[in-house]
């Protein structure tokens, strides 16, 4: 006889959950996803920082235009060994264009919406005050600032031409430099050049669009610089004082042959992404600088960012011939033609 207690919930009850082995495999397959995305998303990321560095530049092309506009001439670089010095000022006003001794990235600062900074009546607090535009995201914060007498750093540098340190070891096939070193060390090939009161063999004076012999759509306006990644946050050669200082490395680039502080050797002239300089017979934190010109470089994979005198943007490969592509591109009377496409 079947006793009327028994019901089925007196059947042993079945405990569901994981087991340790379904748990690591599941941890494990969400460990390969994340993989396979995090290269996915870092990617996506630095395709933004980069577009965000390119609007940067074309800002400062626009502004460079602007000022071309409204002056008659693009921004100088200034005159070198400005950053002792105060800035010109006239009638109590900060002087503008060819008459300011400080350089072009401080010249165009009311051309790009950025005049509370420039009139600022204490030099020290525009020296002391960073522009978020003069900094590519992909490297460094916005805010990168030195102590005085120094001053807000930059990630971009004016077209100063080339030809600096010229010899038998380094120079173009056909072209050549005009004058003596120092009219190219001003810049006097390129379009960002030292202001007046510079002695130079031929002259120097400012650059208008008619002076862009080869074309603006064939010349480079301003780039990237390159820095060694342990300089981030400044006392490189060519990132040591700031985006006010009159012509120098901190805001000119060019096509040079290196130099080195001795017994170093000079190591090659070349294009390339950040990374950590140094090693052995090169010098730590001087490898882009000789004379006044820096190096063109970047943070981004591939290649940098430039702004053409037309105003345009171009992605410059780190690839780039120097001499077939790049030295024409920031001498802007060589008569050379080449192939866009190569950039």
């Amino acid at each position: 006889m079947r006793s009327s207690f028994a019901t089925p919930h007196a059947k042993s009850a079945r405990r569901f959950g994981f087991t340790l082995v379904e748990l690591l495999v599941v941890i494990a397959i969400i460990g390969v996803l994340v993989a396979l995305l995090l290269p996915a998303v870092q990617a996506a990321r630095e395709s933004a920082r980069r577009m965000q560095c390119a609007n940067h530049l074309k800002q400062l092309g626009l502004g460079l235009h602007n000022h071309h506009d409204i002056l008659g001439w693009f921004p100088t670089a200034g005159q070198s060994g400005a950053l002792s010095s105060p800035r010109t000022k006239i009638g109590g006003v900060p002087a503008m264009g060819k008459d300011q001794v400080w350089g072009w990235l401080y010249q165009m600062l009311p051309f790009v919406e950025q005049k509370n900074i420039w009139e600022l009546p204490n030099d020290n607090d525009v020296k002391q005050t960073p522009v978020k535009i003069y900094f590519c995201p992909s490297r460094r914060p916005k805010n990168v600032v030195r102590p005085l007498p120094n001053g807000a750093l930059n990630d971009y540098v004016g077209n100063a031409g080339a030809g600096v340190n010229f010899d038998a070891t380094f120079q173009h096939p056909v072209w050549r430099p005009a004058g003596n070193n120092t009219f190219c060390n001003m810049g006097g090939h390129g379009v960002i050049v030292a202001s007046l009161g510079t002695t130079t063999n031929p002259p120097i004076h400012p650059i208008r669009i008619a002076d862009v012999t080869d074309g603006t759509s064939n010349t480079m306006l301003a780039g990237e610089k390159a820095l060694s990644i342990p300089a981030y946050l400044g006392g490189d050669g060519n990132d040591n004082q700031g985006y006010m200082v009159g012509m120098d490395s901190d805001i000119a680039g060019g096509v040079y042959r290196t130099v080195s502080p001795p017994p170093l050797p000079a190591p090659p002239y070349k294009l390339q992404q950040d990374q950590r300089w140094g090693g052995p017979g090169l010098p730590t934190n001087t490898y882009n600088y000789a004379s006044n010109f820096s190096m063109f470089g970047s943070a981004h994979p591939g290649g940098l960012n430039i702004v053409l005198c037309d105003g345009s943007v171009r992605n410059l490969r780190y690839t780039v011939d120097i001499f077939n592509v790049l030295l024409p591109l920031c001498v802007r009377d060589d008569g050379l033609t080449f192939n866009a496409d190569a950039l």
